[in-house]
């Protein structure tokens, strides 16, 4: 059943609607702060919720107690034409919190172009407090606003931004481990961009676990026989992601495989074999089995091979 609108005499009243919601607060168990009252325009009778009553009014306010529920409702706060008085007045921030007072339905081009504009303006604004600001912006706005990731300006921006972070988080040595737990984060959020990925990868201090450059390169070569894996610091990453055991490292362990096994074997294959002499059992549960199919098993580790295998069947 639609609500009905009472109007003449009953808008009337509505000068008294606000006294009349600063009691059903109190009613309602709210405190004051709890609601904020605006002067009503119409009062909405519900007749299928007697329990609630709905002011209309140009903001949009919802209060909810176990008792009972006021809500107002009306037209959204912002419109297109306030969107882009804000982003005239080159007032970023508070044209990104607004942004969503447009509904989904309504979202077209112009719609598109204000949020590349004020996501780009934030972002920037972020980064000029600083870098690591700035990605944590980016990363906020990207879940936020998904359709930014065709932004080719804001996507630049993004990766600027990231690669100053990382080289400032790793100038102190005992955040650099930490902070490559965040490569995987940020190279996904740009999949297609292998070049930022491959240079991300590229950051990690010698000091460091190699391993953690796996998710890096894991974005970075997409293709078999790339140039890139003839580079010392994927062959370092990949021997030290096979070398984990498996349980607990299931990602980079698995990339490191289809790395190694795949993408780029003719590259690694002498490092991969060389390295299956040693004593690591994690490291031959992760590579006699590709090793052993493509036959270049080294025959004094046949039998090591399969007593490995046999023991850990689903390695």
């Amino acid at each position: 059943m639609r609500p009905r609108v009472l109007r003449s005499s009953a808008i009337l009243a509505c000068a008294h609607a606000v006294l009349v919601l600063a009691s059903l607060t109190n009613l309602a168990g709210c405190d004051d702060e709890q609601v904020r009252v605006r002067e009503p325009q119409a009062i909405v009778a519900l007749q299928a919720q007697p329990q609630v009553l709905a002011v209309q009014q140009p903001g949009a306010i919802v209060v909810q107690q176990p008792s009972a529920t006021v809500v107002t409702v009306g037209a959204r706060p912002e419109s297109m034409a306030d969107l882009r008085s804000l982003a005239q007045q080159r007032a970023w921030a508070e044209l990104v919190d607004h942004l969503e007072d447009i509904p989904p339905v309504s979202r077209d081009a112009e719609w598109r172009s204000l949020a590349q504009q004020a996501a780009l303006g934030a972002l920037t604004l972020a980064g000029q407090r600083g870098p690591v600001d700035g990605i944590d912006m980016s990363e906020a706005l990207l879940v936020r606003y998904p359709a930014l990731k065709e932004s080719r300006d804001f996507m630049s921006k993004r990766a600027d931004l990231g690669i100053q972070a990382f080289e400032r988080c790793f100038q102190k040595d005992r955040r650099a481990d930490d902070c490559a737990l965040h490569f995987k984060a940020f190279v996904e959020g740009d999949p297609t961009n292998q070049d930022l990925a491959f240079r991300v990868g590229k950051l990690l201090p010698p000091r460091s676990y190699a391993r953690l450059a796996v998710p890096a390169f894991a974005v970075a070569i997409q293709k078999k026989d790339d140039p890139r894996c003839q580079d010392p610091d994927v062959k370092r990453a990949v021997l030290s992601g096979l070398s984990l055991p498996n349980a607990g490292n299931e990602d980079v362990v698995a990339e490191s495989i289809q790395l190694g096994s795949n993408l780029c074997w003719q590259a690694l294959q002498p490092s991969i074999t060389d390295r299956m002499g040693g004593d690591s059992t994690d490291y031959l549960k992760n590579t006699c089995r590709f090793v052993g199919a493509k036959g270049a098993l080294p025959r004094l580790m046949t039998k090591t091979c399969e007593a490995v295998l046999k023991d850990s069947p689903h390695s």
